[in-house]
This record gives structure tokens, sequence and C-alpha cells, in this order.
């Protein structure tokens, strides 16, 4: 039985995630448009796609394009604003086969600690583990995607962390397949959710999640490119990632949020 309904975040972002999930039953035939749990973003952005772009955020209460050259990024965001849209972006880092080669190594030499549990999110995965995965997510402004796409139920997906000794989830990672199979990112994967609770920081939680989602994607799924939008200003993000083989794409992400719906609220981190 599906996860249906388990969703995350505030009331916007939750809603956001439920009218994702009803819109990607209507469009996940066409390569255009992707998913990764949280809202159906397009897979490009021309100009004429504006409109298109305009309407998906109004439809669920906001959208996003990962994938937008640098070029064009003013131009795009102008078009955005002028249809009475706030917007976003973040930087976009991606990887290849240097990213998985370099995640094998960090792997190689990280012991996690002993009293840590590792958990991956599955269809039968307690509810109440998930909800304090979110909560962890959450605290540190990071978006998790719905239960049902973690779980892998929906979409080919992996979600790790860790659970203390108590149940309380202190690190997080997740990757999902997105694109459609025709895309031409079909073997390319949004990567990330990283996020570790206060008391476990600088012992290297996150990123050894983060490695270890990003190799088991490309071991159980044949993905050969990892994507991931970080703030510009986010150094300790930005160097994480680096660390892990992800590096500048010459690409930017961005949204577009309808303030009726989110009004000064962020769609994610």
């Amino acid at each position: 039985m599906l996860a249906r309904g388990e969703y995350f975040g505030s009331d916007p972002q939750k809603e956001m995630q439920r009218r994702g999930a009803a819109l990607w039953e209507l469009v996940k035939d066409n390569p255009r448009f992707g998913f990764e749990g949280r809202c159906v973003g397009l897979h490009d952005m021309a100009a004429e796609d504006i409109p298109v772009f305009a309407a998906l955020a109004r439809t669920q209460g906001a959208t996003v394009c990962f994938n937008v050259p640098a070029a064009v990024e003013a131009e795009r965001t102008a078009a955005i604003q002028a249809e009475g849209l706030l917007s976003d972006r973040w930087d976009l880092l991606m990887g290849g086969a240097r990213a998985i080669s370099s995640c094998r190594t960090f792997l190689e030499g990280y012991t996690p600690p002993s009293e840590l549990k590792l958990v991956r999110a599955a269809p039968d995965t307690d509810p109440s583990l998930m909800t304090a995965m979110g909560e962890t997510a959450l605290s540190k402004g990071v978006l998790p995607a719905a239960g049902e796409a973690l779980r892998g139920e929906t979409r080919r997906a992996i979600c790790f962390f860790f659970v203390d000794g108590e149940g309380g989830v202190v690190a997080t990672s997740a990757a999902v397949m997105r694109h459609h199979d025709s895309s031409d990112w079909a073997d390319t994967a949004w990567w990330g959710m990283l996020a570790t609770r206060d008391d476990y920081l600088g012992r290297g939680l996150a990123l050894w999640l983060g490695a270890l989602a990003l190799t088991k994607m490309a071991d159980e799924f044949g993905t050969k490119r990892f994507y991931t939008g970080v703030r510009s200003d986010n150094a300790p993000s930005q160097n994480l990632c680096r660390k892990l083989g992800l590096d500048g794409s010459g690409l930017v992400t961005i949204s577009a949020a309808d303030p009726e719906a989110f009004g000064d609220e962020p769609v994610t981190k």
C-alpha cells in the first residue's frame, strides 16, 4: 500500500507535495516534466516555457526547473516575476564518474559511530521513523520529498538515515531519479537532503550518508550523474558536495512560488 499523504513541512509545503503527486499522475508520460516527490517541474525552461512554468507554480503552489543555463538566469527570473510569482535560485552542482569514485573512496575510509542504526526507507518503514526523519531534515531547512517517493514506491529512489538509541533521527540523505526514461537526463538523479542534528555535527555523518546514497543509486539503478541545488553563500554545503565530486555545471536551479500559497516562505533551503 502506498504511503499516500506522508508529506512533510509547513501546510503550504505539504499541499505542494499533495498536488504534485496528483499532477504527476497526469503528466508522468511526458518527458517535458520531472518529479522527485516534492513538486512537478520542467526539465528545461526556454522563454516560451514561462507560461507553463507559471501554471505549474499556481497549480501546486510552487515549481522548479533544475537545469537552467546560467547565461539566461536573469532573463528567466524577470519573466517569472512578471507573472506575479516569487522566484528563487540555487547553484546546480553536478557529478558523474568522478563523484561515484570519490564517494566509494570516502566510504572505504570512514566508519560510522557504532551506537547509530542505519535505516533505508522502505514500504514497511515505521511511519514514526519517517516523521522523525522529516523533522531532522526540516530542522536544517531541508524539505524532504514525499514518503511514497523516498520509500521507493513511486520513484526509483534511496533514502538513508541514522537513528540513535532513543529512536531519534540524527542525519539524513536521499536521491531520486526524477526524469522521464526518454529524457536526456534519464540516467541522472536529484541527490541531497543532507541534514545532521546539532548534537552530531562535525562527525561526517551527512557526508557518509550522502556518499552511500549516491553509490547505491549507481549500483542499483545504473545512475550515472547526480545533481543538487546549493545556495551560493552556503559554503559548508558547497564544500561538502565538492568533497564528494560534485562541482559547478554552468547551470542554475530556479523555482517559482505563488505568493498566495507560500507568502514569503521559501520552498526549501
